[in-house]
């Protein structure tokens, strides 16, 4: 199988180029013109594609000095022939994925110093294989994982209570600094018009931390932009949900009410859970708020420490009750129509009774923030502009809600700082770039730059 660097070398040349051509981004460039480029396994996998992540290492000490993350698509005749797949309906020339990502990055770029650091910067596109429907998408390595990593990493430490092993929960200050960098860029892509659709856990990621902001956390990113979308009139605020059903759309169990995509967990599934927008009337479009709600999730996730949450998770839902599980129909006997940041203190499984014995108590203005991202109807969510108002106000407000966590710098190497309450376990360890502290060596593949 060919490898997926085959056009890695080229990138600092076609970045260049697409500069010129009027991208107002920095132009990527690779940390050395010498070296090789060597695969570093499979990252993970989607619906249309797999991501491996590849270094480049200097050949005389094995040291990697660069890194890239290599989406191989393979979207199947039928997608990869669809003109919306491709910029402009040029079937075979520009992803509509990078070019979606690019516009973002070049609004955030050019708007306020480092706000692009919180999206996953797209780097190139090419390997467009005409006949067997694949091509490949370079972007930036993001190796603190996915926000699925930090919940996993956080729930495997634990501390005892009343002589219980409990998980450690999330801090709180890394909550608002999720929620702030989020909200910053959703006003981004609010000023282009551009609606993303598919905040879901796996493309909420994680990069090192910023030194001149919450250096003990890693930096939130958003990325994967293949199912955004644009307003054709910046005036008109929504998009008509059939717009985004069949083909776009956040993956159920993280999609808003509006969200036509997700009515069943599977085709052959009874669980109908989206709403009859014959009887919401209000509730037929998707627009800048139905990523508020997105983020509003992903930030209720991080509060329970459980992606997804359990009243969306099939694999913690009694199939003989449905009482709990998240359900958008109008119909009140199958479930909830809403869930609350709150709501683990009643859920009442033996594994969230545990937990509340060392759980925080996280602030009121945290979990109504929280709360008001994921109201079942959207006009009453706030805009990006107001969410990050609200969110800028409260902590200028209430400073110790971050507990100094934004002024605060490790000593030394990650590893040393105190596991108290306010330690991320995903940061625990060194970020080592030495390449066998890294990646398994028999799994390398070689190719000369």
């Amino acid at each position: 199988m060919a490898p997926f660097i085959e056009r890695l070398a080229d990138l600092s040349r076609d970045s260049q180029e697409r500069h010129a051509a009027g991208f107002f981004s920095t132009p990527y460039t690779p940390a050395s013109s010498n070296g090789t480029w060597r695969s570093g396994g499979k990252l993970g996998f989607g619906g249309d594609g797999i991501v491996g992540l590849w270094c480049q290492v200097d050949p005389h000490t094995d040291r990697i000095m660069d890194r890239v993350a290599v989406k191989q698509v393979m979207a199947g005749q039928a997608t990869f022939e669809y003109p919306d797949h491709w910029v402009d309906g040029i079937v075979g020339g520009t992803p509509l994925e990078y070019d979606n990502g690019m516009r973002l990055y070049a609004q955030l770029i050019a708007s306020v110093p480092r706000l692009e650091q919180y999206m996953a910067r797209p780097l190139d596109f090419g390997a467009i294989d005409l006949n067997n429907y694949v091509y490949n998408l370079y972007s930036e390595y993001c190796p603190r994982g996915s926000l699925i990593n930090v919940t996993r990493a956080q729930k495997a430490t634990s501390t005892k209570y009343a002589g219980l092993k409990v998980s450690n929960p999330v801090p709180e200050a890394f909550i608002w600094y999720f929620l702030e960098s989020m909200a910053r860029v959703l006003v981004g892509m609010d000023a282009i018009g551009m609606l993303h659709r598919d905040l879901q856990a796996g493309n909420m990621l994680f990069g090192d931390p910023d030194p001149h902001n919450f250096a003990m956390y890693p930096t939130p990113k958003m990325a994967d932009f293949g199912s955004a979308g644009f307003h054709a009139d910046l005036e008109d605020k929504n998009m008509d949900r059939g717009e985004a059903g069949e083909e776009y759309g956040c993956c159920q169990p993280y999609a808003p009410p509006e969200s036509k995509f997700a009515p069943r967990v599977h085709k052959d599934d009874d669980w109908e859970w989206a709403v009859d927008d014959q009887v919401e009337t209000d509730i037929g479009w998707l627009t800048r708020k139905t990523d508020v709600w997105q983020i509003g999730m992903l930030a209720l996730c991080l509060i329970r420490n459980q992606a997804p949450i359990q009243e969306c998770d099939r694999g913690h839902i009694d199939a003989k009750d449905s009482s709990t599980r998240l359900n958008f129909n109008s119909d009140p006997g199958q479930g909830k129509r809403s869930v609350s940041s709150r709501d683990y203190l009643s859920l009442g499984t033996r594994a969230t009774t545990a937990s509340t014995l060392s759980h925080p108590t996280y602030s009121d203005d945290l979990c109504d923030l929280v709360d008001s991202m994921i109201q079942f109807q959207p006009r009453d969510r706030p805009r990006p502009s107001i969410l990050l108002g609200k969110i800028r106000a409260t902590l200028e407000d209430k400073p110790q809600l971050l507990a100094g966590m934004r002024e605060k710098r490790p000593s030394g190497d990650v590893a040393s700082i105190p596991k108290d309450k306010y330690f991320l376990h995903v940061m625990r360890g060194p970020n080592e770039y030495r390449l066998g502290a890294l990646l398994e060596e028999e799994t390398l593949e070689e190719s000369d730059v």
